[in-house]
C-alpha cells in the first residue's frame, strides 16, 4: 500500500503541475515526443526523494521474473516491481491491461502476486487535465501462471494550460 501511495501522489503532483515532458506547448515542451526515459526518471526521483518512508528503491533491477523491470521498492521480505510504458496510440483502460499486464504480471513470480503498471499516455492531447481518479485502477489478471493483481497508472502527456483551452475554444 505504501508504494501505490507514494506513486499515486506522484501523479496527483503532476496533475497539478505537469513536468515539460508531459506539456504540449511551451518551454522545453516534449509533447508526443516524450519517452518513457522522462516518466522513469521523474518518478525515481520522486521516489528517493522521501515519498517512501520505508523501502529502497532501485532503479532497472536485474534478474527480476527472468528479466530486468524498470523501477522496484525492496523491502526486508519482498519487492514491488513498477514496470513503465509509453503509449503512443491507444490508452483507454482496456487496451493499455491488453497491452501490458502480462509483462507487467511476469516480474512477482517469486514475490507477492501484485504490481504496478504506469504508463506516460501521449497518445492525443487530452480535451482537460483528466482527474486523478480517471487515472488510476485495480486489475486483476489471470494467466498460465496464475492470478495477480496491478494497479494501473496513467501519467497524462501531451497536456495544455487552462488558458490555453480557453483560447482554443474562442
Amino acid at each position: 500500500m505504501l508504494v501505490i501511495r507514494a506513486v499515486v501522489n506522484f501523479l496527483s503532483a503532476r496533475l497539478r503541475a505537469p513536468k515539460p515532458y508531459q506539456r504540449e506547448s511551451g518551454t522545453d515542451a516534449k509533447a508526443a515526443s516524450a519517452v518513457e526515459q522522462d516518466l522513469q526518471e521523474d518518478l525515481f526521483e520522486w521516489l528517493q526523494s522521501g515519498a517512501l518512508t520505508h523501502g529502497l528503491v532501485i532503479y532497472e533491477p536485474q534478474k527480476m521474473g527472468g528479466g530486468r523491470a524498470d523501477i522496484s521498492v525492496a523491502f526486508t521480505a519482498h519487492q514491488v516491481v513498477n514496470e513503465l510504458k509509453r503509449e503512443t496510440r491507444d490508452s483507454s483502460r482496456e487496451a493499455l491491461q491488453a497491452t501490458y499486464a502480462a509483462q507487467g504480471s511476469s516480474y512477482d513470480a517469486t514475490d507477492y502476486p501484485f504490481g504496478l503498471v504506469t504508463v506516460l499516455d501521449v497518445a492525443a492531447e487530452p480535451p482537460s487535465t483528466p482527474r486523478l481518479e480517471e487515472c488510476v485502477w485495480a486489475h486483476r489478471h489471470e494467466d498460465a501462471g496464475g492470478t495477480r493483481w496491478l494497479v494501473f497508472v496513467r501519467v497524462p502527456g501531451r497536456l495544455s494550460t487552462p488558458s490555453e483551452h480557453t483560447r482554443r475554444a474562442k
